[in-house]
């Protein structure tokens, strides 16, 4: 998120929305950001959090468009299982049915 915010804005500009970020994240959040929490399962970022981040960054993004953040992550920040589910995605568009 830091990196897509200081992308679209600078980092001048995506300081308020980091620093909600940071209050509104439990500390467990950033030591481990890909393990599963309680507050992620119970909090519907899509819904809130980030509809949030994106206003106080005054930075105008439809959910349709949320892809883009997620395009600024890292390989080794992806969750296993995200790549897992869509490398099975892509076998079935190539037409590997394994």
């Amino acid at each position: 998120m830091e990196r897509f915010l200081n992308r679209e804005k600078g980092e001048l500009f995506a300081r308020p929305a980091l620093e909600y970020l940071s209050s509104q994240l439990p500390p467990a959040f950033f030591a481990n950001p890909l393990e599963t929490s309680n507050f992620l399962r119970s909090e519907p970022a899509s819904k809130t959090l980030i509809p949030e981040l994106l206003r106080l960054a005054e930075l105008v993004l439809p959910k349709s468009d949320y892809f883009l953040i997620a395009s600024q992550m890292r390989p080794e920040e992806i969750p296993v299982e995200v790549t897992e589910k869509l490398d099975a995605i892509q076998n079935i568009v190539d037409g590997d049915h394994k």
